[in-house]
């Protein structure tokens, strides 16, 4: 990810705000040169909307990942993502990595105790 980290400058409007998420993508795929396949979850947050792109399974039911391979997917197939959110709102994102290995119970503890704290913190 560190490809799409170096990206983000060159696809942002002149306010950082808004940043073209599927030139990102395309470009951290282009420049990256190891072997082997991906999935990938970039998003922003710009007035209030949480836009993402999203490939593989980090999120989305569409079960593709990205690749250098003759049969790989590419970033065309990223599914983009905009929802509006509110102050408040929790937004949990993981790849299967996590959703895989962690249960819905624990990752709504971690999440609670990580929102409690938080709200003790700005009381």
């Amino acid at each position: 990810m560190k490809n799409a980290e170096l990206a983000i400058p060159k696809h942002s409007s002149s306010s950082i705000t808004t940043i073209n998420l599927m030139k990102v993508l395309n470009e951290a795929f282009s420049n990256t040169k190891a072997k082997g396949s991906s999935t990938a979850c970039i998003l922003s947050l710009s007035d209030d909307i949480l836009h993402a792109v999203n490939v593989g399974d980090s999120g989305s039911a569409i079960k593709v990942q990205l690749g250098n391979g003759s049969t790989s997917d590419d970033p065309n197939v990223a599914e983009k993502i905009n929802v509006s959110v509110i102050a408040g709102y929790v937004t949990m994102l993981g790849t299967d990595g996590l959703f895989d290995n962690v249960h819905d119970f624990e990752l709504e503890a971690i999440v609670n105790s990580g929102v409690d704290s938080w709200e003790s913190d700005v009381a």
